[in-house]
C-alpha cells in the first residue's frame, strides 16, 4: 500500500507532524513563566480578541473554545467597534509580516488596547518592540500550519492567569499528543495508523465535516488544512446547524461523491448525540460512506488537540495519496505577491 512505503518522498511536513508531540512540550516549557513579563493587566478584561489569518488564526479558535470568559477570533484587519479598552487582544503571526494582523495591532496601538504580539519574528516584533507591546518570539517551523504548537501553548499559558483549570487542559493536551503521536507518525503502518485510515477514506471524494459545537476548532481546521495541504475544496459545519441546511442536498444523491467525517465529543449532550445518530442513519441509506471520530483525552483541549493533530497529519498522508505536494501553495503565494506588489505601489508597505 502506498503509504506505507513512503521512503520515496521527501516530505518536510511529515518529519514535523512526526514530532509534533516533542514540538508541543518544547513550546511549553519555554512558555511556562510566560506572563511574567507582560505589559498587561491581570484579571481586570471584559474580553479576550484573538486575531489572525489563515494558520495563525487556529490558536484563536482553540482558546476559544476552552475560555469560559466572553472571547471572540477576529479574521480580517479591522477590529469590532465593541472591542475598546476593556478588552485584551492577543495577535499571533507565525511569519511576523501578515498584512491584515499588522493593521490589527496598528488599530490598538491607536486605540490603546492592551495588546499580546506572537511572531517569528518580522514587521510584528518590530512593530511591538517600537510601540512597547507585549511581543512573544515562537518558533517557526516551516509554515504557519506546521507551527501550531508553538502558538497554542504560549496563549495557553497566558490565559493561566485568567481562568483556573488552565494547567490541568495543558497537562491532559500534552499526553494525548504523546500517545496519538506512536500510531500516527509516518513509520506506523496503515492498519494501526488513524491518519492514514482517515486519508484513504476520504480519497478522491469531497470532504465533507460534522462537528459537534465543542470541536468546532478542530472542524475549521480540519477544513483549512484540507484546503492547504490536500489540495481539495472541504465543507465543515456545525452538526446541528447541518440539520436545518447542508444535509439538503443529499436527498437526491446516492453516490460515493462525497465522504462525511463526524466529530463527536467524549461528553456529548444527549440531544447532540441523537442528531449525530440521525444524520449518520440518513447518510447511509443515501450510500454516503460516513466515518466517525472521537476526541481523546480527560479535557476538551485535550480533545481538540489530538484531533487536529490526527486531521492534520490526514491531510498530508491524503496530499501524497493524490499526488500532491503538501508543501505548495501555489494560489496563496499568487496572492499574497499581488498584495503585496499592490500595498508597495500604494504606501510602500513591505507587509504580506
Amino acid at each position: 500500500m502506498i503509504l506505507d512505503d513512503l521512503a520515496m518522498y521527501d516530505s518536510s511536513f511529515m518529519k514535523v507532524y512526526d514530532n509534533w508531540y516533542d514540538y508541543s512540550l518544547s513550546a511549553n516549557a519555554q512558555s511556562e513563566n510566560i506572563t511574567d513579563d507582560l505589559k498587561i493587566r491581570k484579571r481586570a478584561y471584559s474580553s479576550i480578541v484573538f486575531a489572525g489569518m489563515g494558520g495563525s488564526a487556529t490558536v484563536g479558535d482553540i482558546a476559544c473554545s476552552v475560555l469560559k470568559m466572553s472571547s471572540r477570533v477576529v479574521r480580517g484587519s479591522t477590529l469590532p467597534e465593541s472591542v475598546d479598552k476593556n478588552s485584551l487582544v492577543i495577535a499571533s503571526s507565525v511569519s511576523g509580516n501578515t498584512y491584515e494582523t499588522i493593521e490589527i495591532v496598528r488599530e490598538c496601538v491607536r486605540k490603546k488596547i492592551d495588546t499580546i504580539v506572537l511572531s517569528a519574528g518580522g514587521a510584528l516584533e518590530t512593530l511591538a518592540k517600537k510601540e512597547g507591546l507585549s511581543h512573544i518570539n515562537i518558533q517557526n517551523l516551516g509554515a504557519p500550519r506546521l507551527s501550531l504548537p508553538c502558538l497554542v501553548y504560549p496563549v495557553m499559558n497566558i490565559l493561566r492567569v485568567f481562568e483556573y483549570g488552565m494547567e490541568e487542559q495543558i497537562a491532559s493536551s500534552l499526553e494525548t499528543l504523546r500517545s496519538l503521536s506512536h500510531s500516527a507518525r509516518s513509520s506506523s503502518p496503515t492498519s494501526v495508523n488513524i491518519a492514514k485510515k482517515i486519508a484513504l477514506f476520504i480519497g478522491c471524494t469531497l470532504p465533507i465535516c460534522y462537528y459537534n459545537s465543542d470541536l468546532r476548532a478542530a472542524g475549521i481546521r480540519f477544513r483549512n488544512s484540507l484546503n492547504e495541504n490536500a489540495k481539495t475544496h472541504a465543507i465543515s459545519e456545525d452538526v446541528e446547524e447541518a440539520c436545518h441546511n447542508s444535509i439538503v442536498p443529499f436527498s437526491d444523491k446516492q453516490s460515493s461523491e462525497c465522504s462525511v467525517v463526524l466529530l463527536r465529543s467524549q461528553k456529548e449532550r444527549n440531544s447532540v448525540s441523537s442528531r449525530f445518530r440521525i444524520v449518520k442513519n440518513f447518510l447511509e441509506t443515501k450510500g454516503i460512506p460516513v466515518l466517525e471520530l472521537k476526541g481523546e483525552g480527560n479535557t476538551l483541549l485535550a480533545s481538540i488537540m489530538g484531533l487536529v493533530y490526527l486531521l492534520d497529519y490526514s491531510t498530508v498522508y491524503l496530499s501524497l495519496l493524490n499526488g500532491h505536494d503538501p508543501n505548495a501553495t501555489a494560489a496563496i503565494d499568487y496572492v499574497k505577491s499581488a498584495i503585496k506588489e499592490q500595498l508597495q505601489t500604494d504606501f510602500g508597505d513591505k507587509s504580506d
